[in-house]
């Protein structure tokens, strides 16, 4: 049965991947990783070149004006030493580093008297160009091993790994395994008339080590061509990502160029007939090489954005320019935005189907919420963490470059750097970190985001970066962290040892820290936690809103969440197995999506199945139907402000002096305190109560006797029935403000929410009857009052 479940899902795969490319909702995935355009010129450097060398850890540019001026033409080099390539070492001596890589020239590797290597070894040569006019493009290849920086004429024209370096003598870079291939490629007639010249030219290169305890070092310049055929520069993998703060955007795409692209943008109001105004801000973009040859990785941040408004942006890379691309930025306040879980592209067995799959997934979901503030993922973006075809089935729809898309690092992406060359991630910590990036933070109108990469299992360093990021963002309304692995899940990694591990060293951590979600993915099930008091299910019914446990109000635990696949790619079965932390479980093998609706007060996560086909949609005539909904409230208590002020004006008055002064003492008798804020208008009738009926008094006329008995001089009440004047205080005490001590979660409080007073007792009906009559009167006919909803009065 499995099995035939199994054919028919590869089948019907297959079949909406014909539907979806004959339909175009995904672009076609990059046919040639090269730039386009001819290739043929005049070779002006190969693997025979003579070059100048210094190996001896000295700085070429001591003494000199800048750091670079060994790079210029004027520089004396006559003392350097001079061979051909290519030039290394491994462990200071001629051996093969990989791949073939076996150096003709021996470097010296070791600083003298030490077992650190050389940081950093400089090159020299020349090349003779006849008319620089004609020169369309600068080509090249080089084998590098760590990092290598390529200059002509004193001005740089690649840096394979984009480190940038404070001095000549610095570590860092690859530190690969074998030599890496760097590419380059200018394309900008205009840049390249500013480097070349008539005559004789300089090229310089330096190459650094990773690190001190570096095994080897590697530099072959196979190539550089100079060539007068027009080339175009491709660009693709557009991405956008949150920016450091909310008013910035970040920007990662690939070209065919290692020249630095630029990124053009404005609001699309000033946007006129396609084009971008004259006055649109331009950004250059940091540049760094690829695990795809021929592509360079582009990454910019839009910054100075206004909230609430649409923005239009332009790559540019030489003489190739994109499209117009577009974006909505949030109006502050409450947003919604959209979560889900591994895509994982290529895990299904065909990149071609899933790729269709998760296009038509960005379809119904960019349809039905066109508005999002952003589409977050729990992580396993691709099946094979250095499989281009993959990353380009992931990014390269019609909907990515319209999505601000935060990611997490998924096991399936940790082993690569080509996430970190895909994703423009900002607010990294350096902390959590693995081959593809760290753990990182972002906010959105005022919701902190923690973004774990879980694949790092040092719960010291991942406790380190969320401390330091709440500390940095002490005012946030919610605190939600983003994981891959799901500690709460019940599918096939359920029991898996580093998922225990996680669950038992991490779950105390998010709850000593106080935060409020966690999102995750991993498993490709659908699972939401009851409240979690740490590993603790909160199963009692009080803890909740109502008996069908969809909501809570100033929760003590934290809800888990688990999504499912985002594509549909890959799914688990629920395990046969008692998961008593789980409230919901859910697989019915299609696509998820969970909308997520944050304000001040309110955290609702709504998940939906998301439609394979364009003819199955719910009865409501959308592609998307509900599968589960939970509602997170946080209100503080009410303001008692104006019923204290009320209660002081009463008991300031003598009820003896008064014809009937019951009406008072009813009034302020009904007051119930630990009301919250969203009944603060209950509040407010209570004073408003207690004013009408103070300012109805009527005072007794000098002299004669009360007409109601137990006024009348002759029958005195006892005064120490009653030491405030004819006023009976609830029994609730009042804290003078109107506001209760807060209780912190740590603390775990269990008091019931059913006799915390943050609403009429409903078993009273006289104290119910008193509240009616007075808030009638207070609010003029209004009805209604009686709250039917239970609300937890612990203050958060």
């Amino acid at each position: 049965m499995q099995h035939a479940r199994n054919r028919f899902r590869t089948l019907a795969a297959s079949l909406l991947a014909l539907l979806v490319v004959l339909s175009g909702l995904a672009m076609p995935l990059p046919a040639n990783a090269e730039s386009g355009g001819s290739s043929d010129g005049t070779v002006v450097i190969d693997s025979q070149t003579t070059w100048k060398y210094l190996d001896d850890n000295t700085d070429p540019a001591e003494g000199l004006s800048s750091r670079t001026a060994w790079t210029e033409e004027g520089f004396n080099d006559s003392a350097w030493k001079s061979g051909t390539g290519s030039f290394g070492a491994k462990n200071g001596a001629i051996r093969d580093l990989g791949g073939g890589c076996t150096p003709k020239t021996l470097l010296n590797q070791y600083i003298s008297g030490t077992g650190n290597d050389i940081p950093t070894f400089f090159f020299r040569s020349t090349f003779e160009v006849s008319d620089a006019s004609k020169v369309t493009s600068i080509l090249g290849s080089v084998l590098y091993d760590d990092n290598a920086i390529v200059y002509i004429n004193g001005q740089a024209i690649a840096n394979f790994e984009g480190t940038m370096y404070d001095s000549n003598l610095s570590y860092g870079g690859s530190n690969a395994g074998s030599p890496k291939t760097g590419t380059i490629s200018l394309t900008d007639s205009a840049a390249i008339g500013k480097i070349l010249k008539n005559g004789t030219n300089t090229i310089a290169v330096e190459l650094h080590n990773g690190r001190a305890s570096s095994s080897d070092i590697y530099f072959d310049f196979q190539n550089l061509t100079l060539s007068t055929t027009k080339i175009t520069a491709t660009q693709d993998s557009v991405s956008l990502a949150p920016g450091s703060d909310e008013s910035k955007v970040n920007v990662n795409w690939y070209a065919s160029t290692s020249e630095a692209g630029k990124v053009r943008y404005a609001k699309t109001s000033e946007v006129v007939d396609g084009k971008l105004p004259d006055s649109a801000k331009e950004v250059t973009a940091e540049t760094a090489s690829t695990n795809r040859s021929g592509m360079t990785a582009n990454k910019a941040a839009m910054t100075d954005l206004e909230p609430g408004t649409a923005y239009s942006y332009q790559l540019v890379n030489g003489d190739t320019e994109s499209q117009l691309y577009h974006f909505n930025t949030q109006a502050e306040g409450a947003f919604t935005f959209l979560f889900v879980g591994d895509p994982q592209i290529g895990a299904g067995g065909s990149t071609e189907a899933d790729s269709a799959s998760w296009a038509n997934s960005l379809k119904v979901i960019t349809g039905n919420y066109p508005n999002a503030a952003f589409l977050l993922s729990a992580g396993d973006q691709v099946n094979s963490a250095a499989d281009e075809n993959q990353y380009a089935g992931y990014l390269n729809s019609t909907y990515m470059p319209y999505l601000i898309n935060p990611t997490v690092v998924g096991n399936h992406d940790t082993s690569s750097a080509a996430y970190d060359q895909h994703f423009n991630v900002a607010n990294r910590s350096g902390l959590g970190s693995t081959a593809a990036s760290s753990d990182a933070w972002f906010t959105y109108n005022g919701v902190l985001f923690l973004q774990l990469n879980d694949n790092n299992m040092s719960t010291a360093e991942h406790k380190q970066f969320m401390e330091n990021a709440i500390k940095q963002n002490p005012n946030a309304k919610w605190k939600v962290a983003v994981m891959h692995h799901s500690v709460f899940s019940v599918a096939n990694h359920a029991f898996d040892s580093d998922v225990l591990q996680r669950r038992s060293e991490l779950v105390p951590v998010f709850r000593d820290l106080d935060i409020d979600v966690v999102l995750m993915g991993h498993d490709h099930v659908y699972v939401r936690s009851y409240m979690m008091d740490g590993e603790n299910p909160i199963t009692d019914p009080s803890a909740y809103d109502d008996d069908s446990y969809s909501s809570t109000t100033n929760p003590d635990g934290i809800l888990y969440v688990t999504a499912n696949s985002g594509s549909g790619s890959k799914y688990y079965n629920i395990k046969n197995e008692d998961f008593p932390y789980a409230r919901v479980k859910n697989q019915e093998y299609t696509p998820n999506v969970s909308v997520i609706s944050v304000s001040d007060n309110e955290f609702k996560i709504t998940t939906k199945r998301i439609s394979t086909s364009s003819s199955a949609k719910s009865a409501s005539g959308s592609s998307l139907s509900d599968v589960d909904s939970f509602t997170i409230y946080h209100y503080k208590e009410a303001d008692y402000s104006k019923v204290d002020e009320a209660v002081k004006k009463a008991e300031s008055l003598n009820a003896d002096d008064y014809k009937d002064f019951s009406a008072v003492t009813d009034a302020v008798n009904a007051v119930k305190r630990g009301k919250l804020e969203n009944e603060q208008s209950v509040v407010d009738g209570y004073a408003d109560a207690i004013n009408k009926a103070t300012d109805a008094l009527e005072k007794k006329e000098s002299g004669k006797p009360s007409d109601n008995p137990s006024e009348n001089p002759t029958n005195p009440t006892n005064p120490s029935d009653n030491p405030s004047g004819g006023i009976n205080h609830p029994s609730t005490p009042s804290s003078g403000n109107g506001s209760s001590a807060s209780t912190s979660r740590a603390a775990g409080s269990t008091a019931s929410k059913a006799d915390n007073g943050s609403r009429p007792n409903t078993g009273d009906a006289s104290s119910i009857a008193m509240d009616i009559v007075l808030l009638l009167a207070a609010c003029a006919g209004t009805v209604g009052l009686v709250i039917l909803r239970r609300r937890n009065g612990h203050s958060r």
